[in-house]
């Protein structure tokens, strides 16, 4: 989870989604914040459909998103020019 957050801090989220995909498979599951901080560093990157994919992720667990985080998608919805959505 360290590594992850990291990874997003420093902009690179492929190392980030690799690693996470790494974890998965090895039965190591993120923790919440872990999901939010991929939710948001998707959305810092312009890429809402990443997000969404976290956002499921963190749904399948039963794991809460802040208003916050929820803010971020809808930004990157609107900027993206997706208001409906």
């Amino acid at each position: 989870n360290i590594l992850i957050t990291e990874f997003c801090a420093q902009g690179d989220l492929n190392s980030a989604d690799e690693l996470l995909e790494e974890m998965i498979s090895n039965d190591l599951a993120p923790d919440a914040s872990t999901c939010l901080k991929l939710i948001r560093a998707s959305c810092d990157m312009g890429s809402v459909d990443k997000a969404l994919k976290y956002r499921i992720m963190m749904v399948q667990k039963d794991y809460l998103s802040d208003t916050i985080t929820c803010n971020f998608i809808v930004k990157q919805y609107c900027t993206d020019g997706l208001v409906m959505e």
